[in-house]
């Protein structure tokens, strides 16, 4: 349907963007342009009406931008997040891979000092590690690129299971750290996985801005 303020001779999607300008919603879509030689530009189109100094519409004011270099620098970030996050995750897992070695020889048994250093050596690896997770899981999220696998769970139990996760990490920062649970399941329809990264998270940064002998309690209603 063609709009007043619109040229006739507009083909209908122009058209429909210049009546959504007219409603005051904010206009700005990515879109592909096919160039004359048959190729596609990646682009995006802005729309704002133009108006005069009484406040009379005018017209429109249509700007399209050329993001064929924006693409290109993300899809290069993308590339390279993906390939430095696995090169950290090989020598990580290797890491901790021979820690588990090291402290379950029954030959060669560490004394009570060394079994203290693998340790300290273990949780900085799987500190690092959960950062490497944290970046693929963040480079998703700003791609667009984030998938959900929706499943029907127990949600006080992802909550228990993220509190026994973090209860080491509270502890060694003098941290009282708690759940406070309803009695009965609370079912919902989420990613196990994805959720289970956000409580992670959560409970990370709560401990981490919690004052030394302060309480973090993660609840649900």
């Amino acid at each position: 349907m063609s709009h007043p303020h619109a040229p006739v001779d507009m083909p209908a999607g122009i058209q429909a963007l210049f009546a959504r300008a007219d409603t005051d919603t904010p206009v700005e879509d990515d879109i592909d342009i096919a160039t004359a030689g048959g190729s596609t530009v990646p682009a995006r189109i802005t729309v704002t009406p133009r108006k005069s100094g009484t406040g009379e519409q005018r017209g429109y004011l249509l700007v399209v931008t050329d993001e064929t270099r924006s693409v290109e620098v993300a899809r290069m970030k993308d590339d390279f997040v993906g390939m430095i996050s696995h090169e950290l995750r090989t020598p990580l897992s290797a890491i901790i891979g021979f820690i588990d070695l090291l402290r379950n020889d029954p030959e060669t048994p560490l004394t009570a000092e060394q079994n203290e250093f693998v340790s300290i050596i273990e949780r900085n690896a799987q500190r690092l590690l959960s950062l490497v997770g944290d970046l693929l899981f963040t480079a998703q999220v700003e791609s667009g690129r984030f998938p959900l696998e929706p499943q029907s769970i127990d949600m006080c139990e992802s909550v228990r299971s993220a509190v026994r996760s973090a209860t080491p990490h509270a502890q060694r920062e003098g941290i009282t750290l708690s759940a406070e649970l309803p009695e009965e399941p609370v079912t919902m329809s989420v990613d196990p996985g994805r959720i289970g990264q956000a409580l992670d998270n959560l409970l990370s940064n709560a401990i981490k801005f919690t004052p030394r002998d302060g309480q973090v309690t993660a609840g649900l209603k």
